[in-house]
């Protein structure tokens, strides 16, 4: 083949892939890589005695098999020096809207928020995020979001095996809980959520609650409470709440600051 046919060839090949990359924006599969490392220096005023921590050191990945099949895995490299798979599940989204998650995924009764190392907005969780239950556990979630007017809404239910994370164990009964949600993340949101968590015998749960926040455009206020019963126990009861706050301002870009 000449040169002056081979650059020929080459410009089709070219404009054919230019062509086919207009036409199919996404390209499957996808996948987006994400991390949290939250590091500690803690000073204990009565004793005296100081220490650093690794307290957590996450990375996940997350995507598209399909434009209707998605997964995500997350791992938590050193929870305290242990290690732990976090979230390990798909996802099926046969209509807009709609997604269907099988494997270990959180429960629809907590914000992220409050449980995240992440989004967290003070250096320890909300009492609510740590003490009442565990945050994930395996099993199935149903997430359905629409609209009522203009204000957008959406409604999750799963069913979970009501023991631990990483630990697939035989039930007569599945927990199960769901959430409702209206508004979003900027401006007002409310949820209002239940969980039925029948771990054994004797700890048979029932977890409700509801959340208020706004956001504006440099500033949040959040509250929220929750409720335990033990169906069992009347003794076994917890309750607790919270209100928190931030604003938001820039500072002069210095040379530790970027503005």
């Amino acid at each position: 083949m000449s040169l002056k046919n081979q650059l020929v060839a080459t410009f089709m090949m070219f404009s054919l892939l230019l062509s086919a990359q207009e036409t199919d924006s996404v390209r499957y599969p996808t996948f987006k890589v994400d991390g949290t490392m939250k590091n500690k220096f803690e000073y204990a005023t009565k004793t005296g005695n100081s220490r650093f921590s690794v307290r957590n050191s996450r990375v996940g990945i997350h995507g598209y098999l399909t434009n209707y099949f998605g997964y995500r895995g997350q791992i938590e490299l050193s929870d305290n020096g242990n290690f732990k798979v976090l979230d390990l599940f798909g996802s099926f989204e046969p209509v807009k809207g709609l997604s269907l998650s099988f494997g270990q995924t959180g429960i629809p009764i907590f914000n992220s928020y409050t449980i995240s190392p992440a989004n967290l907005m003070f250096a320890n969780r909300p009492f609510i995020g740590k003490y009442f239950i565990g945050t994930r556990d395996i099993g199935f979630l149903a997430d359905y979001n629409f609209k009522i007017g203009v204000v957008p809404a959406s409604i999750e239910f799963g069913a979970y095996n009501g023991n631990t994370i990483n630990d697939p164990v035989w039930r007569e009964k599945l927990s199960y809980g769901g959430r409702l949600e209206f508004g979003t993340m900027k401006g007002l949101r409310s949820t209002f959520k239940f969980y039925d968590y029948l771990n054994t015998p004797k700890v048979n749960y029932f977890f409700y609650g509801a959340d208020l926040r706004y956001q504006g455009d440099n500033w949040k206020v959040e509250t929220e409470f929750m409720k335990r019963n033990n169906k069992d126990v009347d003794e076994d009861r917890m309750l607790s709440y919270y209100v928190q706050g931030a604003y938001a301002f820039s500072l002069k870009e210095t040379y530790f600051f970027k503005n």
